[in-house]
């Protein structure tokens, strides 16, 4: 009975000790897809090595607005010196979309839902695959961003060829 005691105790203070494991992808770009009942736009976020949030573009913009339907495909990384579409972060930074869908019939009344997960991290890098993110039903309901596709590229040091958890 005490040899029980001691397996258990060893078995949940290793789990209490080991960090969290998360689901860590690299992509080069995030293609957003409204299947809302609304109007809406997409921007990205980045975190950098010190957790500066560093924006792209203009969130809630409506130059880029889209419709039902519609989709937008933004370039996060496209490798040292080479121009970006819309956001350009280093190798390694963490990136998430922002969806802004339409609350009414005023210019200025959006509402933000950030794709940021738990679970499932996502890092620029030029070698990357394309993360999916979508939105559906309606302004007041049921409106999240889910993940789609996850690029299919694991972030590994390999892939970035240092550690990703620097100081």
């Amino acid at each position: 009975m005490n040899a029980i005691k001691h397996i258990t105790a060893a078995m949940l203070a290793i789990v209490i000790a080991s960090p969290a494991l998360a689901d860590d992808y690299a992509v080069s770009r995030i293609k957003y897809v409204n299947e809302g009942g609304y109007v809406a736009s997409f921007d990205v976020e980045a975190q950098d090595f010190k957790g500066n949030t560093i924006p792209c573009g203009e969130q809630s913009s409506k130059s880029n607005t889209l419709a039902s339907g519609q989709s937008v495909t933004i370039v996060v990384s496209q490798g040292a010196g080479a121009p970006s579409t819309k956001c350009k972060v280093d190798p390694g930074f963490e990136v998430w979309g922002i969806a802004s869908i339409s609350q009414g019939l005023t210019d200025d009344n959006w509402s933000d839902r950030k794709c940021r997960k738990d679970k499932a991290r996502f890092f620029a890098h030029p070698e990357g695959g394309t993360l999916v993110v979508v939105t559906r039903g309606t302004t007041l309901d049921n409106n999240r961003c889910r993940i789609r596709s996850n690029g299919g590229v694991r972030w590994t040091e390999s892939i970035h060829g240092q550690n990703i958890y620097q100081d």
